[in-house]
């Protein structure tokens, strides 16, 4: 069997949820992290701009993490990751569910809510996604006019002085986590009930 290449990235539960997949299963595969290296071949297959992409050998590019396990299990049935019991195949495939609708929540808070988490997140996803920053990332540039512009802003997610991107942390963070100011506490409580 050809390999087939995942783009994805560490940072991205989907990504490592399809590439542990592929290591249980045996299937030979290549990990690409999608930054701007590849973004070019990225585009090339995607139908949407999301990780994780499969490209098979013949160049197909699947996309949706759940939907590319159901394929490959009906190609690779062995090991299968679906317990034999129907009662517990019920109980996977809700666990399953629940993992990918709702396990991001949490996620979500506790990589954007608190201001050193923000930055950590951000300077990882930054890092990640632009290796040739890498570097340039680690040196101070006081006099960035990006720095500038985000201190007199408060709160940012991360200021690059190549890019001058200055995003406001919580107002950012807390749409795009769907966690608003009313519902944190109730995310942690959920996560915590688990």
């Amino acid at each position: 069997m050809a390999p087939y290449n995942i783009y994805g990235n560490e940072l991205s539960p989907y990504s490592i949820k399809v590439r542990s997949y592929f290591r249980y299963k045996r299937i030979p595969h290549e990990w690409l992290i999608r930054n701007s290296r590849t973004e070019e071949e990225f585009r090339k297959h995607a139908k949407l701009p999301l990780i994780p992409l499969v490209v098979t050998p013949e160049g197909q590019g699947l996309q949706d993490s759940t939907p590319i396990l159901e394929r490959f299990e009906k190609l690779v049935p062995e090991p299968s990751i679906h317990p034999a019991d129907p009662a517990l195949a019920f109980l996977s495939a809700l666990i399953e569910e629940y993992g990918d609708e709702w396990g991001n929540k949490p996620m979500f808070h506790y990589r954007w809510f608190y201001e050193a988490d923000q930055r950590s997140a951000g300077e990882r996803i930054a890092r990640s996604m632009m290796p040739d920053l890498d570097d340039a990332l680690s040196r101070p540039h006081p006099a960035s006019p990006g720095r500038k512009a985000a201190a007199s802003r408060g709160k940012t997610l991360g200021t690059f002085h190549h890019s001058a991107v200055a995003l406001p942390a919580k107002k950012y963070a807390l749409r795009r986590s769907h966690c608003q100011d009313a519902n944190p506490r109730h995310v942690v409580d959920d996560y915590s009930d688990l």
